[in-house]
């Protein structure tokens, strides 16, 4: 990622923005940690591939915004450490199956 002479915390109009706050990794947090190495291990040794990524693999911080079809959360990959952003839908709000069975 470029930043193109800008600090990561300025927007366009010149303003800061808030920076997230950092998640400490306390012993909870890296129980988990550990708790899903083991279980890629055991899932890779058994089945010779890497298994799908689940919301288990992401510590939910703080509600980024909502819209009319779902929100958006800050979240950590507990392996990573790295922020992401999670969108969440409501699968109500979607009419059509084909869609709504392709949402997880």
């Amino acid at each position: 990622m470029q930043s193109h002479g800008r600090s990561s915390s300025a927007t366009t109009s010149g303003k800061a923005t808030p920076k997230p706050e950092k998640v400490v990794l306390n012993d909870n947090v890296t129980s988990e940690r550990e708790r899903l190495i083991r279980y890629i291990k055991a899932y890779v040794k058994k089945h010779n591939q890497i298994p799908h990524t689940t919301l288990d693999f992401y510590k939910f911080v703080k509600l980024l915004g909502k819209g009319a079809f779902g929100k958006i959360t800050l979240g950590v990959h507990k392996l990573t450490g790295k922020y992401v952003a999670i969108k969440s839908i409501d699968k109500a709000n979607i009419k059509d199956e084909y869609s709504r069975r392709k949402v997880f």
